[in-house]
């Protein structure tokens, strides 16, 4: 079963310029400049773009709590006083 998911605008339009990239349309220097991000940013996110897909493009910790993320006991205890 496959995992859904969610894409920003930002995600969405980096993975249409690296669709081309990949229709060999742009280079990966054109890009860069077209997603504002360093070349060596759009390479590694075209590696991931090759292996996964667009998905790869998607943050992972969307809809994960934060690691700073109080215990609810901890949030009771603070509430108390």
């Amino acid at each position: 079963m496959e995992e859904e998911a969610y894409m920003t605008k930002r995600d969405l339009n980096r993975a249409e310029v690296l669709s081309r990239v990949r229709r060999k349309e742009i280079s990966l220097l054109q890009a860069s400049k077209e997603a504002g991000l360093s070349l060596r940013h759009l390479q590694s996110l075209y590696k991931g773009f090759k292996e996964h897909g667009a998905t790869s493009l998607a943050s992972k910790k969307r809809g994960k709590p934060s690691n700073n993320k109080l215990s609810a006991s901890k949030k009771a205890r603070i509430m108390e006083t």
